[in-house]
């Protein structure tokens, strides 16, 4: 081989090594989802969610581990936003739309991770089916923040906070006022992944919360969490899980069922569904649920 022959085919061979490792490697999600959910009671909401997360350390992308659990396993810290456009209605108010807005970031130093989050929504009035000039004004702002530590090189236990406070403005035309409903809740979580044969693995959750929740009383609840998402390969996952809500408050005492499916078409472009049922202990509480979401994600 001459001298030029060999240099070109060495830069192009650089350049297709380059190449590989570009679309090997990702700093970026951008995902979009919808969700629905119906209860007994009457009410409907639908969710278009748009969102995008920055990662700060380039995650590998590869098939010898879960796609859905690569930036955990890697420890890349991330900066995420998520927007959503929400319609709300009941059997007394009409169609109404919130716009929640979601500011998280995840950070690992070493064995340790840290989290913090803020979801909120400004001021949004439900309006009377039978009387526009009746309506409530709420908004809402949850903020939490969760501190963990590997007690495995693949195990997460966490401690997790966090403080909720909704407001509520009534019509002078109701004649009444709404106190706000302030909620917070105490949280112990661990997370693991544990690699099998032929690239396949597991990922457990499993979570413990005290709930506490002051608007004309106090109602003190306790959450119980198994889930597990089974990934037969890398690319794929089904997913399962049990919670189960005691205490105070009747209308969230209950049990919920979670599935759930994904799927990598390949390194950039992914898919997931789920689906819960949650079914309340006492019925004359009308909140029983069933909820779908779908979501694509994109990384690059």
């Amino acid at each position: 081989m001459n001298l030029k022959l060999r240099y070109l085919t060495l830069a192009i061979c650089a350049m297709l090594s380059a190449s590989g490792y570009a679309e090997e490697t990702y700093n970026f999600e951008l995902g979009v989802g919808y969700g629905s959910q119906k209860k007994d009671d009457g009410t409907k909401i639908t969710s278009l969610i748009p969102g995008i997360a920055y990662y700060f350390t380039p995650i590998k992308s590869n098939d010898s581990e879960p796609f859905d659990e690569l930036a955990f396993l890697q420890r890349s810290s991330d900066l995420t936003l998520v927007y959503t456009n929400m319609t709300y209605e009941t059997t007394n108010f009409n169609k109404a739309t919130l716009n929640p807005f979601l500011v998280s970031g995840t950070f690992y130093i070493k064995d340790f991770a840290f989290e913090l989050s803020n979801n909120s929504f400004s001021n949004t009035n439900l309006v009377s089916k039978t009387d526009s000039t009746k309506y409530i004004g709420i908004k809402n702002n949850d903020t939490s923040i969760k501190l963990g530590y590997f007690i495995f090189p693949k195990s997460l236990l966490s401690y997790e906070y966090s403080d909720g406070k909704a407001t509520y403005t009534p019509s002078s035309s109701l004649g009444t006022t709404i106190n706000p409903q302030k909620t917070t809740k105490n949280s112990i979580i661990s997370h693991s992944v544990v690699g099998l044969e032929n690239s396949s693995s597991v990922a457990f959750d499993l979570n413990y919360s005290q709930i506490k929740q002051v608007q004309d009383k106090t109602e003190k609840n306790n959450e119980y969490v198994f889930a597990i998402k089974f990934y037969p390969q890398s690319t794929f996952f089904i997913e399962g899980g049990y919670k189960i809500n005691t205490g105070d408050s009747l209308s969230d005492k209950g049990k919920t069922f979670s599935i759930g499916a994904g799927y990598a078409f390949n390194h950039n472009l992914h898919f997931q569904i789920s689906n819960d049922s949650f079914t309340v202990d006492d019925s004359t509480q009308q909140s029983s649920a069933k909820s779908t979401k779908v979501g694509m994600l994109y990384r690059f």
